[in-house]
């Protein structure tokens, strides 16, 4: 892992400093992996597959996908963008980016992508349909 290597850790400052876009694919969200988004000004991470077709539960403050929501806010919160993979659903996707979540991919967003280009069309369905996830419940 870069964190453990300066040489790993200089070339990727040259590369961001040259304008590449810095990106951590199979994000876990150790507190290493934070560090480093937050020290190298990563751009975007993408999280490791399995939660996206989870709900959040609030009945359970300490399951993965509470923490991993905590995490999505807070790297949100340092302007770093976040990714999902397999996305299955338009309502997984509608549901993740209400909760932090800027890209995506899977069966539903197809290659990766902005969730903001893709979710128009699903907001639209889910309007017809009664379902509003911008409006409070």
């Amino acid at each position: 892992m870069i964190a453990d290597h300066s040489a790993a850790r200089s070339n990727l400052r040259v590369l961001r400093d040259n304008g590449v876009v810095i990106g951590l694919h199979e994000f876990s969200g150790s507190p290493t992996e934070v560090a480093l988004a937050e020290t190298e000004r990563v751009a975007s991470v993408i999280r490791t597959r399995s939660l996206t077709s989870q709900r959040l539960d609030p009945h359970q403050p300490d399951s993965l996908v509470t923490l991993t929501v905590s995490m999505i806010q807070a790297l949100r919160h340092a302007d770093v963008a976040v990714g999902l993979d397999d996305v299955a659903s338009a309502p997984d996707a509608v549901r993740w980016h209400a909760l932090g979540a800027t890209r995506a991919q899977g069966d539903f967003a197809g290659t990766p992508g902005d969730l903001d280009s893709v979710l128009p069309r699903s907001r639209q369905a889910h309007h017809r349909r009664g379902h509003d996830p911008h409006r409070p419940r």
